[in-house]
């Protein structure tokens, strides 16, 4: 009944030559423009997420346990410009680390690669990015791969298990991706930390830049990844 006295209203209002197409039709159009605005609305929100994550600088990094550097998919056994990007952003982080350290620490932290092995892939993606870092004269001793994961909540506590493994008590992590990836690694840290899953742990998103040839698909992906996480708590 109250729909009936709103389209009644509504249709006195518009003049009895107007039919109840127009007025659907009206409707429709300002609830689609009202979506447009909010998805703008988010996706600047969301690159402003992408460039303060790319161009974060690690707090404290003399404090630092490990830094871990998530996975990607790669390309024929290979890591991908993608996954190059990351590993050269862990690089760098892992440098500043023992850099602030100084060369009287007693051992140098871990660099922990993660990615398990996805059905089109010919190995896993840590084996990969061993291999790059390898390839580049990175230390091997410091290099420590994890090879089952196959998410980014996977990446993280298998990472964790593996410094728990080691004794180290409340590690603190810097963790690197891509930058498009940042936020939604931070929403997976903070859930991690509230329910209680792991043991305690301190972590900071470091954020790789995104080679341009793959940056349009990418960040609309993971804009529609995000929103898929928020509905669902999954990533």
């Amino acid at each position: 009944a109250g729909w009936v006295v709103t389209v009644f209203q509504a249709r006195s209002r518009w003049g009895a030559g107007v039919d109840d197409t127009l007025i659907v039709l009206t409707f429709l159009g300002a609830l689609g423009v009202l979506v447009w605005a909010m998805a703008l609305v988010g996706m600047l929100w969301f690159l402003r997420h992408i460039r303060r994550g790319r161009l974060r600088v690690p707090s404290d990094p003399g404090s630092v346990d490990a830094v871990v550097v998530l996975g990607a998919g790669l390309v024929a056994g290979e890591v991908s410009d993608l996954l190059a990007a990351r590993c050269d952003r862990g690089a760098a982080a892992w440098r500043d680390v023992e850099k602030a350290r100084g060369a009287g620490a007693a051992r140098q932290v871990p660099l922990i690669v993660s990615g398990g092995q996805g059905p089109d892939e010919a190995c896993p993606e840590a084996y990969a990015m061993r291999r790059y870092y390898a390839r580049r004269g990175f230390p091997r001793d410091v290099v420590v791969t994890e090879a089952e994961s196959i998410d980014t909540i996977e990446n993280l506590h298998l990472s964790l298990y593996i410094l728990a493994e080691r004794n180290v008590e409340h590690p603190r992590i810097l963790v690197c991706t891509s930058d498009f990836h940042v936020t939604r690694t931070e929403r997976v840290v903070k859930m991690m930390q509230q329910s209680g899953s792991v043991h305690s742990f301190d972590a900071e998103v470091l954020g790789a830049p995104t080679p341009k040839k793959v940056l349009l698909a990418s960040y609309l992906r993971e804009f529609v990844a995000l929103t898929i996480y928020r509905l669902f708590g999954r990533a």
